[in-house]
């Protein structure tokens, strides 16, 4: 979806970069007309001058997928690669702002990161799971 969304980007918003997230196995999809997809394309945008916390990544990360019997919603993402964010975008004590949170992983990788949190979503069972 990357691609979509690039051109609908505006001011006060600028793309810095696009992180490849690689994960450890590869979707079904179209079994007989494409190949399995085995990444996403992260969009790192920031709104002003970015300056990066810690260690340089690469714009390639490697975090291994939730496992099928344990996620809690179909996109969920790793709590490690939400936290390398965090961490690399913020300072401890800072207040991480997820409006969409579904199934809470950007909390729990801000409070794994000693960061404060506040977490919203339209959907009220996600709310309770991410609760839970």
């Amino acid at each position: 979806m990357a691609p979509l969304w690039i051109p609908h980007i505006f001011s006060p918003l600028v793309l810095r970069n696009q992180i490849v997230w690689v994960k450890d196995n590869w979707s079904a999809g179209d079994l007989e007309g494409n190949f399995g997809n085995q990444y996403e394309v992260v969009l790192f945008l920031s709104k002003g001058r970015h300056r990066r916390r810690g260690y340089r990544w690469s714009n390639v990360w490697e975090f291994p997928r939730v496992p099928a019997k344990r996620l809690l919603m179909p996109v969920e993402k790793p709590v490690g690669l939400v936290q390398r964010a965090i961490e690399s975008s913020s300072d401890p004590g800072d207040l991480v702002v997820d409006p969409f949170c579904g199934s809470g992983t950007t909390g729990e990788a801000a409070r794994n990161a000693g960061r404060r949190v506040l977490l919203g979503d339209i959907d009220p069972a996600m709310v309770a799971v991410t609760c839970r």
